[in-house]
């Protein structure tokens, strides 16, 4: 069983919406929050988009999460929110 890696100052960390979105604020202050840890909080740009129900499309969804656990540099990634489109 692998344990789950310790976050050190400069680490980073992707946040991802695989469900509905959250509000431009929460995310903000999420981001500052994980900054005011000393972590790299990383964010596409295209985090959101127009899809009534969820975040963004099935694929850009899907897209985000396969990158972010892929990624080697990325040490955490953090849903801002869960729900409807998850799975």
């Amino acid at each position: 069983m692998k344990t789950l890696p310790i976050l050190y100052p400069g680490d980073s960390v992707e946040l991802i919406a695989p469900a509905s979105r959250c509000s431009d604020s929460q995310l903000l202050n999420l981001k500052k929050l994980i900054e005011s840890w000393q972590l790299n909080c990383i964010v596409k740009k295209d985090i959101f988009g127009r899809d009534l129900f969820c975040a963004n499309s099935d694929e850009v969804r899907f897209e985000h999460l396969k990158e972010a656990l892929t990624n080697p540099a990325i040490k955490a990634v953090i849903c801002v929110r869960g729900g409807y489109g998850s799975m």
